[in-house]
């Protein structure tokens, strides 16, 4: 017999015993009634009328205790489907009351805080007490803000669970009412999105070392005199990786020799380090580095057999040793060093690789361009040389950037493969600019003719279905190569900036230019088709390399100024000084 009808008849029974009784009752009052009063009663009256209303009687009852019973059994049922849902939910709910206490917490609080439904029922402040420290003000104002508002809220913040561990909440809530709309509390979501916020968080610190990359390469190959370099290199090295002191050794034949430093002067070793000259075989660690041409992470100096120690340099504690090699040949090395044990690990070894080979390529530059000054019968040849190298080191770089490009694609990283694609852009401008003044062996350039051919450089980009005519005013007037250099980097990110957000929804467009002179004043304008084109430009990215890059050339390298014509924001105009003239 099924469960179901086994109840009903039960109850129906209980039915039946109910209308018995109550026959039986009126009946024995009957019998009672006359033997106390004397009062004669027929059969009607004694027992067909007291079973016929006393049965009635008991079966109504007992159609209502049926009936009673079965609601019950329904409301049982509906709260145990109910609280099945609620136990079994995986993200972490609860709900509580106007004033503050809780009504009802899920047990999956306890897979994501690692505290039980009890610890918070006896605690009500434990849910504030595992915020973190960083997050629990922006929490505390948010939970004011909703208990005098009907919108449904979403914040994310992290909480420290028992176990010290730190996981991310995305949490979202709204307040209560019943059918007669009376507040009855706030219901609570609590989902743990920890994964999640943790590959964000990879993909924003993929994305900034992607473009601390970026300015640590062009700023390396903007300078070629040796000592700028070096300090250059420094400079990137601690925006990288942070060190307590750093050096570049420079390897000549079977020496080493430290030829820029710095922060020993805090550990008092600045004396020793000056005048430090290390034959390379007294130095195992660093001859299996230039033998090897691969990098050397020491996580606890002390426990390093090969360490050679000095009394200066005892309080190093963790180091690393990145070899500088330019083709087949090893320039040097690039010492970072910490007074703390641990303090570097693989992923920094990573991160300093891309600094290594910039800088490999800077030192060559340096090396080339001082090679040129001390011999000024061969400059001619040797400026050749340069070129010739520049060039073929801007093609290598950006080859290895294209290559870079399709592993980021393979790996679904579309964010980081963008700022390659801007970075291939950036050195394709000052490969046009460097491919230019080589050919005019370094002399003025016609600043039409240079504008002309960075727009086309920079318009290989665009999509292949937008077409985008260019028109450059002619004009004699000339810049001089250090200018041009400038003027390679702010007219390419323009137009890249002008492709990326102004052209958008437009099949097709034109870009305008012309140049003129006013007061030894050089003007450039650019010009395009669509109205606030440009204004949607300058503030497309406030922020990024590339606006920063504009900015920063324009008014520190050509010290001169950028603006967007106010009344229609289809034109940007660039003006700087002419050092060269009209010709």
């Amino acid at each position: 017999m099924k469960p179901k009808n086994l109840y009903l008849k039960q109850h129906l029974l209980y039915g039946i015993i109910s209308a018995l009784a109550g026959a039986l009752v009126l009946s024995v009052f009957s019998v009672m009634q006359k033997a106390w009063l004397g009062v004669p009663i027929g059969v009607w009256q004694g027992y067909v009328i007291p079973i016929f209303f006393g049965g009635g009687a008991g079966v109504i009852i007992g159609l209502w205790y049926i009936r009673l019973n079965l609601y019950a059994k329904k409301v049982q049922q509906s709260e145990e489907r109910f609280r099945t849902m609620a136990d079994y939910t995986y993200d972490w709910e609860y709900w509580i009351d106007p004033k503050g206490q809780y009504i009802y917490i899920t047990p999956s609080c306890k897979r994501i805080t690692g505290y039980s439904a009890d610890a918070f029922q006896q605690d009500p402040d434990l849910s504030i007490k595992i915020i973190h420290p960083d997050d629990r003000a922006m929490v505390i104002q948010h939970f004011h803000k909703e208990l005098s508002n009907d919108k449904i809220f979403s914040l994310e913040f992290r909480i420290i669970t028992r176990d010290g561990e730190v996981r991310w909440i995305a949490h979202k809530c709204q307040r209560v009412y019943d059918d007669n709309g009376h507040h009855l509390g706030r219901r609570v979501n609590n989902r743990d999105i920890t994964d999640r916020a943790l590959a964000e968080e990879a993909e924003r610190e993929q994305r900034l070392l992607a473009e601390t990359l970026q300015e640590v390469a062009l700023t390396l190959t903007a300078h070629v005199d040796l000592p700028s370099v070096l300090d250059e290199i420094l400079n990137q090295l601690y925006r990288l990786v942070p060190y307590s002191t750093a050096n570049v050794t420079l390897l000549k034949g079977k020496t080493l020799r430290i030829a820029h430093w710095r922060g020993y002067e805090a550990f008092n070793a600045a004396e020793m380090i000056d005048t430090l000259v290390q034959p390379l075989d007294s130095v195992p660690v660093d001859a299996e580095i230039v033998r090897t041409r691969s990098p050397l992470l020491i996580a606890d100096t002390h426990q390093e057999p090969g360490w050679v120690v000095y009394k200066e340099t005892s309080w190093i504690r963790s180091h690393i040793t990145m070899p500088l090699c330019h083709q087949d040949r090893v320039l040097g090395v690039l010492r970072l060093d910490s007074n703390t044990p641990n303090k570097f690990s693989d992923e920094d070894v990573q991160r300093l690789e891309p600094l290594a080979n910039a800088a490999s390529i800077a030192l060559e530059n340096a090396r080339l361009y001082e090679q040129a000054l001390r011999d000024a019968d061969t400059k001619t040849a040797l400026l050749r040389e340069v070129n010739h190298r520049v060039k073929n080191n801007l093609s290598a770089i950006i080859g290895l950037l294209y290559a870079e490009r399709r592993h980021a694609g393979l790996k679904n990283r579309p964010a980081y493969q963008a700022i390659i694609q801007d970075l291939i852009t950036r050195i394709q401008g000052l490969a046009t600019a460097h491919t230019l003044l080589s050919a005019s062996e370094w002399q003025p350039l016609l600043l039409n003719h240079l504008v002309n051919q960075l727009i086309r450089t920079a318009l290989q980009t665009a999509p292949r279905n937008r077409q985008i005519l260019v028109d450059v005013s002619p004009s004699s007037v000339q810049v001089t190569p250090q200018q041009a250099s400038s003027l390679a980097l702010v007219i390419t990110e323009l137009v890249t900036l002008y492709i990326k957000y102004a052209l958008l929804e437009q099949e097709s467009a034109k870009l305008n230019a012309d140049i003129t002179t006013i007061d030894r004043q050089i003007q450039l304008r650019i010009r395009g088709t669509s109205s606030g084109c440009f204004d949607v430009v300058m503030q497309s990215e406030r922020d990024s390399v590339g606006l920063y890059l504009i900015n920063n050339i324009v008014k520190n390298e050509l010290r001169g100024t950028i603006e967007v014509d106010q009344d229609t924001g289809s034109t940007i105009s660039i003006s700087f000084k002419n050092k060269v003239g009209m010709f």
